[in-house]
């Protein structure tokens, strides 16, 4: 999470529908369309990567925010993290902040992409080692996304089958 850039992920089949792809194996969902980016944060951030599909971009893009903002409080000679964090808060158009500096990041958010017509949520898990014996290990975070309500795992049930 410290660069809060992905360094693996299922590769997607050629099956596309919309504005996500989908992998034979697993249902791995991703969205084509979008400029492409390693770092999770710079693609939320961007007007096109995946900040247009975010239809609650505002509380995405804060709770997202108040992560980086806390990985920099608790290492602030963390030169990659702070170098982050100073280009994200340049950017233009930022989400109006309730509460700067010190917000903490929300235990659950739902995230909702817009495509084809119709809302999908997701809630995703991090997990991370409790007790890392190697710098590596300490740094990697593994995130899995979910369904958040019946209409979104419908939707990836069907692309999952399709994609078989």
């Amino acid at each position: 999470m410290r660069t809060w850039s992905c360094v693996h992920h299922h590769a997607p089949s050629s099956y596309q529908r919309g504005c996500f792809a989908c992998s034979g194996h697993a249902g791995h969902v991703e969205f084509t369309g979008r400029r492409r980016q390693a770092n999770i944060m710079r693609s939320v951030f961007d007007d096109e990567g995946l900040r247009p599909l975010l239809v609650n971009w505002d509380e995405v893009a804060l709770d997202m925010l108040a992560h980086l903002e806390t990985q920099v409080r608790h290492a602030p000679s963390d030169a990659v993290a702070s170098a982050l964090l100073r280009e994200i808060l340049a950017l233009p158009n930022l989400p109006a902040r309730a509460h700067p500096d010190g917000a903490r990041p929300a235990p659950l958010l739902t995230a909702t992409y817009a495509c084809e017509g119709r809302e999908l949520r997701f809630f995703s898990t991090l997990a991370t080692f409790g007790t890392p014996h190697d710098v590596t290990l300490e740094e990697l975070r593994i995130e899995c996304m979910f369904p958040a309500d019946d209409a979104t795992r419908e939707f990836c049930r069907a692309l999952a089958a399709t994609a078989s």
